[in-house]
């Protein structure tokens, strides 16, 4: 499959996203408001974006651990709760301090979890064309030198 090929498939794929058709991600949705950025790259004829995060503050509840594999989040890991907006998070009154309080694990397991807070700024995941390798390691440096 050619790049164009490929690139047609995944913004067809991208575009019939929403809500009762969500993507892979575990919001399901793409964060709106990077939407403008990819249209911008995603308009390079040597350009696709597959995956973009806007960025987002998280609280998240490990899963169980298998202890014969290395890393991960686990089984049944939960965010507890999850913003991508900046206002909601500022407007929220440690309301989400409440939500997290809140919960109640429906299986409880005596192995340890642990909740972790974070904060994930925006990521973008593109894919050069193979023709445009120098240009995708420009694009790459560029990008780390202005995050």
């Amino acid at each position: 499959m050619s790049f164009e090929q490929k690139k047609r498939h995944i913004l067809s794929q991208i575009s019939a996203t929403d809500e009762e058709n969500p993507d892979a991600s575990p919001k399901g949705t793409i964060d709106e408001p990077i939407v403008p950025l990819m249209d911008q790259i995603n308009q390079h004829d040597d350009f696709v974006t597959t995956s973009s995060c806007s960025g987002r503050v998280s609280v998240f509840l490990e899963g169980t651990k298998d202890p014969t594999k290395l890393g991960g989040k686990g089984l049944g890991g939960k965010w507890l709760y999850v913003t991508h907006s900046k206002d909601e998070l500022s407007q929220s009154n440690g309301n989400w301090w409440q939500q997290v309080k809140a919960y109640s694990d429906p299986t409880p397991t005596d192995d340890v979890r642990y909740i972790l807070y974070k904060f994930e700024p925006m990521v973008s995941l593109i894919h050069p064309a193979r023709t445009s390798q120098l240009l995708g390691r420009q694009f790459s440096s560029f990008s780390r030198k202005r995050a």
